[in-house]
């Protein structure tokens, strides 16, 4: 896991609206591939486009790896952005650190760009480097005990129903979950980010991990990617109408022009969050007959959308909307990869390890999975290193793997 945040930058925008990097926190931070995403989708609004009346605004973009969550204000008619780099889901921690430091600024008069930014770098400073479970992290007007935990990565602290009508969010849940590709039209960064937020947390508990494009601006080498019919990106969201009208990949496009006044009248997390929890429960009955088959079932993604499970959502499926074609187009996904990761280490494994006899000797494995087994087997090491039984089965297990895999690359030279 990676820190709460990379790094932080101070960036001021030229005549043309292209950012121009003008610190950055850590020093020599190198941005990398990142810093051609950074450029083109770090204005917020149409690329010829400036509302000033908007400024200070807070708004969020991504690149292929990293999230970038921003504070633009105007300083003696320059346009100037202080920008929090991170590669976790930390959207509304970050975006709430930023919005205290607006409401300081504020307060009085916005001060001059090089002393906000060492404001800012003054408070992050303090936060813990590297992966930590919880900490108590300074704000501009308090300090906040933070536990690094699912109501950090699940986004429903963004309220779909200021986004989308309940019918669109519906469609959505099932898209997000069957990797269907969804369009969000949007004006400007900040409510076209906060809308992404929001579609990402329909599916709670699970954590969003599909490639996603939180801003997109046709100077952006991911647009033509997009034009040319790619699905890899799940979630686009754009000023652009060119895509909704050519981009025949969007299974859902859905407008979001502004963003609504609170509402409470439906919970939309409420339901989806039932549906996607008796979803989960569902496979997890399934992966748990394949755990008694084969313990290394996860860790080789071993199919679950077989007849076998078809059998189990025609009698106890109802509800749901979905489909065996849904399920088999959901596991393929990286949203449901990183969740049956996480669940991989399950207390039933150990169980399934002492009992497992392979009758093939792993002789029938692709040299693919012998060596996700053996990434598997490290994890498992972790787990019950002070398991004398489990550790003399992995032992007995590993040997065999890396003798297997020495032969197959033998054969292949």
């Amino acid at each position: 896991m990676s820190s709460i945040y990379d790094y932080a930058t101070l960036v001021g925008f030229d005549y043309a609206n292209v950012p121009g990097v003008m610190k950055i926190f850590p020093e020599n931070t190198n941005m990398g591939v990142e810093a051609l995403y950074f450029a083109t989708s770090c204005w917020p609004f149409e690329e010829r486009s400036f509302s000033k009346e908007k400024l200070p605004m807070i708004y969020s973009f991504n690149g292929k790896t990293t999230y970038f969550h921003s504070l633009i204000f105007l300083y003696n008619h320059q346009v100037y952005a202080i920008i929090m780099a991170t590669r976790r889901p930390f959207a509304s921690l970050l975006t709430t650190f930023l919005k205290q430091i607006k409401e300081q600024f504020m307060l009085s008069s916005i001060p001059e760009p090089n002393n906000a930014f060492t404001y800012v770098t003054s408070i992050i400073s303090s936060w813990p480097r590297g992966a930590v479970e919880s900490a108590v992290l300074t704000f501009p007007t308090s300090s906040l005990a933070i536990n690094f935990d699912y109501s950090q990565f699940s986004y429903t602290q963004y309220n779909p129903k200021r986004y989308f009508l309940v019918e669109e969010a519906m469609r959505m849940w099932k898209a997000l979950i069957i990797g269907d590709p969804i369009l969000i039209i949007c004006p400007t960064a900040d409510i076209a980010s906060k809308a992404c937020f929001a579609a990402f947390s329909l599916i709670s508990p699970l954590l969003f991990d599909d490639a996603s494009i939180l801003w997109l601006h046709e100077s952006d080498s991911r647009y033509n990617e997009i034009l040319s019919g790619t699905t890899q990106y799940k979630v686009v969201a754009s000023p652009s109408e060119k895509l909704a009208k050519y981009c025949h990949q969007f299974k859902v496009v859905v407008h979001v022009p502004e963003i609504k006044k609170q509402s409470t009248d439906i919970n939309i997390h409420e339901k989806t969050n039932k549906i996607t929890t008796k979803v989960l429960k569902m496979i997890l009955g399934e992966l748990e007959m394949l755990l008694s088959i084969d313990p290394y079932s996860d860790f080789v993604e071993r199919k679950f959308a077989t007849d076998h499970f078809n059998m189990m959502i025609k009698e106890f499926g109802k509800g749901d909307g979905m489909t065996i074609e849904d399920y088999a187009k959901f596991e393929n996904s990286e949203t449901f990869k990183h969740w049956r990761r996480a669940q991989a280490l399950r207390s039933n494994l150990r169980d399934a390890l002492l009992s497992y006899v392979p009758s093939d000797n792993f002789t029938k494995r692709s040299q693919k999975e012998l060596l996700q087994i053996m990434e598997g087997i490290e994890s498992i090491k972790v787990k019950y290193w002070n398991d004398a039984h489990v550790m003399a089965v992995l032992k007995k297990h590993q040997s065999r793997v890396e003798k297997l895999i020495k032969s197959n690359k033998t054969e292949t030279k």
